[in-house]
């Protein structure tokens, strides 16, 4: 076994990997081409963030069987591709948890007191106590928006200051969230409501900008705001505009929307703005903990002892299973129809399989359906091993049962019904067809079958004549093509669901435009990765 490092990690890792028998190389800093010259000499790969698994890496890598990633994010190794290729990719999640936690302290404290900026004024040789007056932490509200580690370290630890901690999180339960003395709210509450608001989600399409110009209507004058988990979730124009207007009374980060900056943005012209350099995990501690985690994690997997961190483990168990894989895509994509039909936070997930074949790989498929439901919606990585203690860890209760499920004609189903915390229950069926084609059947009370070819836009409406030419005519004016429609009636009470899929996907304008549309009830579109 030979293992290359390729990033900048504690050099005892190439120590340990040498102890466990396995040849090491240390190359951190290495360039695209030379990386590709000598990958294929290689079963083990270790990365942080700077090298790029990226398809023409993997496909030079011949005999690479794991990736380990010295961290928690994998955006920059091609998962899918590795996948394809059998190699196991693994990361180190909760690694950085205490240091980026601890930083997104210090930048709440500092936007209070001023310290780094009074600091550069000393500096010019300016002593102006008034001019940066601060703000005392005993007794105000912290929002926190995104409840996963970090944020619940966060929680803790500024609950030690006096500060009262209210939060948002699409999937913690309010008798969790109670249990750590977070009292829940919606985003738009928490601007509304907090003193400090700080963010801990992923940068996703639901994320990207969740603090906008918009938000600076709904937050109380004076509101500092801090960002340590992705540049794009806070929109720095606002922020700029905020500042000026005196809506905001300060902001701090450690991410920017382009990284590195340029320097020039308007971000870096006001003086009530701090700006660390992406320094969340650059610890000493935290340097060294995820680089000799991951080297044991890699050690143990090459000597087929136990497997952690793994990003595709089970994935690649069963990837290839011409028997299971079909139900394991299916409940997938049932979970991503379910985690976003409805805009609200879970309390109870129910999965039922209906006939032999989905019980045989009841495991798998529970897990399957959790990381659909969970996917792009927190800063965890959710995969096929982990998913059931998130659900757990979130509060969400969670069961499974075998039964028929009475879907007429499809003996091998699957069935995963959501309780929401808005007091609504969706569930969602689907079967698979000669053995290889997974297809939705029925959504709540309507019956159907549609095939899993692109997105879905789903929509509810009156079952009269003309509906469908209305909604048709908005998308081809938005030049979305349709890939195919079904149709859901229920007589006894006029109602009638839609469901197609698309081509290219819907943004919130077309969407409003379909809700506009008289008759229409609800639409939501539906994004399957």
């Amino acid at each position: 076994m030979k293992v290359l490092i390729a990033d900048a990690v504690d050099q005892r890792v190439e120590g340990l990997f040498k102890s466990a028998g396995i040849d090491c190389d240390y190359k951190a800093g290495i360039k695209k081409e030379q990386l590709l010259d000598i990958i294929g000499n290689y079963d083990g790969l270790v990365v942080r963030s700077s090298t790029q698994v990226t398809p023409d890496v993997i496909d030079r890598a011949g005999n690479l069987k794991i990736v380990g990633r010295a961290g928690a994010g994998v955006d920059n190794i091609d998962v899918k591709a590795c996948s394809k290729k059998g190699i196991l990719v693994m990361n180190t999640p909760g690694g950085n948890t205490i240091s980026t936690a601890e930083h997104t302290c210090a930048l709440i404290l500092s936007v209070a007191r001023w310290t780094p900026t009074a600091f550069h004024d000393i500096r010019l040789g300016k002593w102006e106590r008034k001019k940066w007056t601060g703000t005392e932490l005993d007794g105000k509200t912290l929002g926190i928006i995104g409840l996963g580690k970090i944020g619940k370290e966060v929680a803790s630890r500024m609950q030690a200051f006096g500060m009262k901690t209210i939060g948002y999180d699409p999937f913690m339960s309010k008798e969790s969230a109670t249990g750590i003395g977070i009292e829940l709210f919606t985003v738009d509450e928490i601007y509304s409501k907090a003193d400090f608001i700080t963010f801990h989600t992923p940068l996703n399409a639901e994320t990207k900008y969740l603090f906008n110009e918009k938000s600076l209507q709904l937050v109380k004058k004076g509101v500092k705001i801090v960002n340590c988990a992705r540049g794009g979730i806070v929109q720095e124009q606002a922020i700029v505009s905020g500042l000026k207007s005196g809506l905001l009374g300060g902001y701090a980060a450690d991410v920017t929307e382009t990284e590195p900056p340029t320097f020039q943005e308007p971000l870096f012209s006001e003086e009530r703005a701090i700006v660390t350099p992406h320094l969340g995990a650059s610890t000493e501690e935290a340097q060294e903990k995820v680089a000799i985690q991951i080297a044991e994690q890699m050690i143990d997997a090459f000597a087929q002892k136990d497997i952690k961190g793994a990003v595709n483990g089970l994935a690649l168990q069963f990837a290839f299973d011409p028997d299971s894989k079909p139900y394991v895509e299916l409940a997938e994509n049932i979970g991503q129809i379910l985690g976003q039909i409805e805009n609200s936070s879970f309390r109870k997930i129910e999965f039922i399989y209906g006939g032999k074949l989905p019980s045989k790989f009841s495991e798998i498929l529970l897990n399957a359906a959790l990381k659909g439901i969970f996917s792009n919606k927190t800063t965890e990585p959710v995969n096929y091993i982990n998913a059931r203690l998130f659900a757990e860890e979130m509060g969400i209760r969670f069961s499974e049962s075998r039964q028929t499920l009475g879907v007429k004609d499809y003996t091998n189903s699957l069935q995963v019904s959501v309780e929401y915390g808005n007091g609504k229950t969706r569930s969602v069926v689907g079967s698979v067809f000669n053995d290889t084609e997974g297809r939705l059947v029925r959504i709540d009370d309507y019956d159907m079958e549609i095939k899993f070819e692109g997105d879905f836009l789903f929509y509810e409406n009156e079952d009269r004549p003309g509906m469908l030419a209305q909604v048709g005519a908005i998308l081809a004016e938005s030049q979305v093509n349709i890939g195919s429609l079904v149709l859901g009636r229920k007589k006894e009470n006029k109602k009638a669901l839609t469901v197609l899929t698309v081509d290219s996907g819907l943004d919130e304008t077309i969407l409003k435009r379909i809700n506009q549309v008289q008759g229409v009830i609800s639409s939501v579109y539906v994004r399957l990765n």
